[in-house]
């Protein structure tokens, strides 16, 4: 297989990629409010990863609001960070925010994997 890591780092695909993290926070009253930190990297994102993704209706098809979105560094779902107690993280793509749902850890290969849902939208 070949080192993915080239792909990525390509001018021709890559982009700036802004990612929302939570984790901890802490009670203002009767409300939680998360510490947030902002991370920007670069990868690829790609939109309709699959015929799952298109939803098929009387008026036609539909985007069911996923991407695909490919890093040099992890991003995490709720609670998969080992030393946060962290929620799903937050990419950030032409004002719209999508939470992660799934990470495949490909770093043998040179990245991660996450499909992320438009904040929302349902399956």
């Amino acid at each position: 297989m070949i080192d993915m890591s080239d792909v990525l780092n390509d001018p021709d695909f890559n982009q700036k990629i802004v990612i929302e993290r939570a984790s901890g926070g802490r009670y203002e009253g009767p409300r939680y409010v998360k510490k947030v930190q902002t991370i920007t990297t670069s990868g690829v994102i790609s939109h309709a990863s699959s015929t799952k993704d298109t939803g098929q209706t009387a008026q036609g098809d539909i985007s069911l609001g996923n991407i695909n979105v490919y890093t040099e560094i992890p991003l995490y779902t709720t609670r998969q960070n080992p030393d946060e107690n962290n929620i799903s993280d937050i990419v950030i793509e032409d004002d719209a925010r999508y939470k992660v749902l799934t990470v495949y850890d490909r770093s043998r290969y040179g990245f991660y994997k996450a499909v992320c849902q438009k904040e929302g939208t349902s399956a």
